[in-house]
């Protein structure tokens, strides 16, 4: 696979993630929210995300490191295809090439609700 098409599937994956993600995420849960602010408590520094003008909720960065294998194997039928690498038993003959994507996603875990 060229490196091109590697970044614009790896990036194109990680865009249809984030917006199926966001359509079932419970209330108050947002996967790369479109607005933050910095808030510095004393030494520490958080992001916190904004909505209607209003804070509402702690971001935090959910990191992924990834090997993805381009596999050609006559087992088969040649087919040629992107998955996660997955450990596999079987006996087959073929090639098969690893390249790695790390990436985060900043998330807003919904907040508990009162009781």
């Amino acid at each position: 696979m060229e490196l091109k098409e590697f970044i614009k599937i790896g990036i194109s994956s990680i865009v249809d993630a984030i917006n199926e993600l966001n359509d079932e995420l419970p209330d108050g849960a947002v996967a790369s929210p479109s607005s933050a602010r910095v808030m510095i408590d004393g030494n520490q520094t958080m992001l916190v995300s904004r909505k209607n003008g209003q804070d509402s909720g702690l971001i935090h960065n959910v990191e992924f490191d990834l090997s993805i294998a381009d596999t050609k194997t006559k087992s088969t039928g040649g087919d040629v295809g992107v998955k996660i690498i997955e450990v596999n038993l079987n006996n087959y003959t073929g090639n098969e090439t690893c390249n790695r994507i790390k990436f985060s996603i900043p998330v807003v875990y919904p907040s508990p609700k009162a009781k």
